[in-house]
């Protein structure tokens, strides 16, 4: 059985800053995507209004650079989650997509933790458990990424269906961002069950390519982990990440 040093709960900006910066470290996510919470939103950010200080800092502005994402004041927001992954592809970290942890026990100093992946559930050791999610919704907001022809007529049967949807172009042909409410602050799980539920009833031809929540505000800094959610700029957030590391913080 594999000890880690560290166990990441959730592939954020912060957290993978902090895993290039803490050696032994696996990284679990639950979806399927790397870090939702900045490209997502489909929202315009500056990039050049936070100058990285350290070297994987400047490398993952190079990377987004290297992305073209930027042409004058527009953003493609969209292919953030591109750039993001070929950055994670070259950094030689332990993650492991559509996962999530079940189980944690403690054995002396350890603590045992259990995980279901895609290929079955595999036991772990290690030392430091972070968890790096949001334990409570900071929007009301769903995120759901379809493609295909949208007809005027399904739009109107998922803004019936979806009380205060809205529907939003990307960058790319026939993709769009349906932004769906939370009214009653549900946490995830019971969102996507929600979702999927009425999502049947739409009958849409478009595919589903995923689902995941979307922060619109940043969040008031807690003590602890520094999480995505309280900064504005992804490499600011990487970098916050990175520090906590060095700190040796837990």
């Amino acid at each position: 059985m594999k000890v880690y040093d560290t166990l990441l709960i959730g592939c954020s900006y912060a957290s993978v800053g902090y895993a290039l910066n803490s050696k032994n470290t696996l990284i679990v996510e639950q979806t399927q995507s790397a870090d939702t919470r900045f490209y997502l939103p489909l929202r315009s950010y500056n990039l050049d209004a936070y100058t990285p200080t350290t070297e994987y800092g400047k490398s993952l502005l190079d990377t987004f650079n290297s992305f073209k994402l930027i042409d004058g004041e527009k953003i493609n927001a969209n292919a953030l989650e591109s750039a993001f992954c070929d950055f994670l592809c070259r950094s030689d970290l332990e993650i492991t997509f559509k996962s999530r942890v079940i189980d944690v026990a403690q054995e002396n100093d350890l603590y045992i933790a259990k995980i279901i992946t895609n290929g079955g559930i595999i036991t772990v050791k290690t030392k430091k458990i972070i968890d790096t999610t949001v334990s409570a919704p900071l929007s009301t907001t769903l995120t759901v990424m379809v493609k295909g022809e949208l007809t005027k007529d399904e739009e109107i049967k998922i803004t019936n269906a979806f009380g205060g949807a809205t529907i939003q172009n990307t960058f790319y042909k026939d993709v769009y961002a349906v932004f769906l409410q939370n009214p009653n602050c549900l946490d995830y799980n019971a969102m996507l069950n929600d979702f999927y539920n009425k999502w049947k009833t739409v009958g849409a031809k478009v595919k589903t390519l995923y689902v995941a929540p979307t922060f619109s505000k940043i969040a008031k800094k807690e003590k602890g982990f520094p999480k995505d959610e309280y900064f504005g700029n992804p490499i600011e957030a990487f970098e916050e990440g990175y520090y906590y590391a060095q700190k040796g913080e837990n």
